[in-house]
């Protein structure tokens, strides 16, 4: 079951703490980069997911429940169908001040915890034409501050008597950001994603994906949940530019060895924006065959950014452009964490996964220097679990 739809869908202030759930890195709303060949689905292919986020000090929930039914539609056709519900509790940093000896303190929202459910729905329809694949996907959620729609468009060719895949792939969404403890506070967000892709078999065994994306975001970028502290001055409201341009790059090598019976898979993703945010992540895992449809699969993340230009822990004065944020997922840290799925088949029919992941983000752990604080530590783990019926 890939998550990487259920976080595209989260809203923005939780999608860093919910990247656990990501699968591709570069993936799109409702866009997969599949490798397989182009050719409709057969069969009739129902999922049920759930998922538990944890994180440390009792801060913030997170419970995901995902429905998928993907079916075929004629000869030259299929579709799919996610609906989603999440529900969020608890409490998340809000600013950092200074004590009496000038030290950096986290504000928590213990006063105020925050209670959210947020329901999901999304469509997709698959065209199939020899060798091109054409997808479209539409999808909108709502929650008590949060209001998004999209829809995406993604072209695959395949090439070389399929031993290459081309891919591109559009998105576009608009979005609604508000505030549940003030009406004044909020606005229009709307985003475009491009990706363009290359995957090429290397020989029997092995293969090779590079991704290339781009993000355009406008509108209300900030955060109407945080607040930062000026010496001086008080406490402010976070404030961040009305437009954003990252780019990203992501290379992926696969390898089947045989005499392990396993499937290895190495990442490497670099990506950057003029925010000034510069991030690393690096990934491997391998997916055993253990007999008798059972299977393990181990998976090491690291993971590692730069700080914003316009962050800091507090700021001693108002900055003169006006930007200003205090928000700890803007900040500069690393992070590693390890996922472990197990697994079991049924026949051709049925497949049941369940896993765990613990992720640890330290301020220390960054590659290179830049702004933040060990305050801005913590941890969370997500439990999951997905069954898998086709018929």
């Amino acid at each position: 079951m890939a998550w990487e739809g259920v976080v595209v869908a989260a809203t923005e202030r939780n999608r860093d703490r919910l990247s656990a759930f990501v699968g591709a890195a570069l993936a799109l709303p409702g866009v997969s980069t599949p490798v397989s060949a182009a050719t409709p689905l057969q069969e009739y292919d129902f999922q049920y997911s759930h998922a538990r986020y944890d994180e440390s000090d009792n801060r913030m929930r997170v419970q995901v429940d995902q429905l998928s039914l993907a079916f075929p539609l004629g000869s030259r056709f299929d579709a799919r169908i996610d609906a989603t519900r999440d529900i969020m509790t608890g409490a998340t940093p809000v600013f950092n001040r200074p004590d009496a000896d000038g030290n950096p303190v986290q504000v928590i929202t213990r006063a105020t915890t925050i209670h959210d459910t947020r329901k999901a729905l999304a469509g997709g329809l698959n065209y199939y034409l020899g060798d091109t694949t054409v997808g479209a996907r539409v999808g909108t959620s709502d929650e008590d501050d949060y209001d998004s729609n999209y829809f995406s468009l993604n072209v695959r060719q395949d090439l070389n008597n399929r031993n290459s895949t081309l891919e591109a792939g559009f998105s576009y969404s608009d979005d609604d950001v508000g505030s549940a403890l003030r009406s004044d506070v909020g606005g229009k967000k709307r985003r475009q994603e491009y990706l363009l892709g290359w995957t090429q078999v290397l020989d029997a065994t092995s293969l090779l994906q590079v991704n290339l994306g781009y993000t355009k975001s406008e509108g209300f970028l900030s955060d109407p949940y945080k607040r930062v502290f000026i010496s001086g001055t008080g406490v402010r409201a976070d404030a961040r530019p009305e437009d954003r341009d990252q780019w990203a790059m992501l290379g992926r090598y696969k390898r089947y060895l045989r005499n392990l019976s396993a499937a290895f898979q190495f990442d490497y993703r670099y990506s950057t924006d003029d925010w000034g945010i510069q991030a690393h992540t690096f990934e491997t895992s391998l997916d055993k065959a253990l007999g008798r449809g059972w299977h393990v699969k181990p998976r090491v993340r690291y993971y590692s950014q730069s700080d914003a230009d316009f962050y800091r822990i507090y700021f001693n004065a108002a900055p003169g452009d006006g930007l200003q944020s205090s928000d700890y997922r803007l900040a500069a840290f690393g992070a590693l964490s390890w996922d472990l799925t197990v697994g079991k088949s049924f026949g051709s029919s049925g497949v049941v996964d369940a896993g765990v992941e613990y992720y640890d983000r330290k301020y220390s752990r960054r590659l290179n220097g830049g702004r933040g604080a060990s305050i801005e530590n913590y941890q969370f783990v997500v439990y999951r679990i997905t069954l898998e019926w086709k018929f």
